[in-house]
């Protein structure tokens, strides 16, 4: 983007329920916000980030009132991500939001939210495209449908995919990697048909 400024994806529903929502925060902003809205009883639903040019990571982030056990982490590197996953695996916890951002180092760090269920939730991270698309037709055949799909891009240039999925029997049509035009496309064909947009994330190759 030629002055480097944020842009913004948003989703908006109407209900009820209480929630709180911050964007393009600064870490130590974020980070404080997160430790009032705790004490209050808020716990995180999303959370993502991005870098700006200058390097420095800001976050998304929507709260909504429940004392549901939720953990979240957020900026953490691969192998401290992948630590507590499995921690929290065992625990009973499955993961319900992941996505990640790349610092200027080159390394990607994980945001995350765990919430406890006994449903079977798999989940993949920094899975490069052939991998993932033989693992997301390898679950599909299963009844896993996906529930989660978000993109970051390294240093050398290669894509790489976060994803969730559940298992329903839920017809949900996906793609990831498509340009604007086909996506435009299948977007007006399928509105016709009565689907509606659940998730939407982009990324730049």
């Amino acid at each position: 983007m030629p002055n480097g400024s944020e842009q913004f994806n948003a989703i908006w529903c109407k209900n009820d329920e209480e929630r709180s929502a911050v964007w393009g925060w600064a870490r130590d902003d974020f980070d404080k916000r997160q430790n009032e809205l705790q004490t209050q009883g808020f716990r995180l639903k999303k959370l993502n980030a991005f870098v700006l040019p200058n390097g420095r990571e800001h976050f998304n982030a929507i709260w909504c009132k429940n004392n549901e056990e939720r953990p979240a982490v957020w900026g953490w590197a691969r192998n401290d991500f992948d630590k507590h996953q499995e921690e929290l695996q065992a625990q009973g916890f499955r993961l319900e939001e992941l996505n990640a951002f790349v610092l200027p180092n080159g390394r990607e760090h994980f945001n995350a939210i765990w919430c406890k269920s006994n449903e079977e939730k798999p989940a993949v991270w920094g899975w490069a495209r052939d991998d993932f698309d033989k693992h997301q037709e390898e679950l599909q055949a299963q009844g896993f449908r996906l529930e989660e799909l978000n993109t970051f891009v390294l240093p050398n240039g290669r894509e790489h995919f976060n994803a969730i999925w559940c298992k329903n029997n839920e017809e949900r049509p996906t793609v990831w990697g498509w340009t604007r035009a086909d996506f435009d496309k299948q977007q007006a064909e399928l509105q016709t048909q009565g689907y509606s947009l659940l998730r939407i994330s982009a990324y730049v190759p």
